[in-house]
């Protein structure tokens, strides 16, 4: 594989990797990410909506509440 000047090969290089989302609700969410983004539903199940994103499986799991993150990304 190749690499940048100086950089290492990395062991997530090759791998696949999965997003994860979270919703209190998920009729809605697979309706969001299934139908209004057209995404493709893998599987489901009481813990999660997993859906292939281009190669990318984005796992919307299902939680108790949503609580949002006390970090933001980006720059200050």
């Amino acid at each position: 594989m190749a690499t940048l000047e100086g950089q290492v090969d990395s062991v997530l290089g090759s791998q696949k990797l999965t997003a994860f989302v979270s919703t209190h609700n998920p009729a809605r969410a697979k309706l969001f990410y299934g139908d209004t983004l057209g995404l493709h539903l893998l599987s489901e199940d009481s813990f999660a909506l997993v859906f292939d994103a281009n190669g990318t499986k984005l796992r919307v799991s299902i939680v108790a509440e949503v609580v949002v993150a006390k970090y933001r990304m980006g720059t200050s």
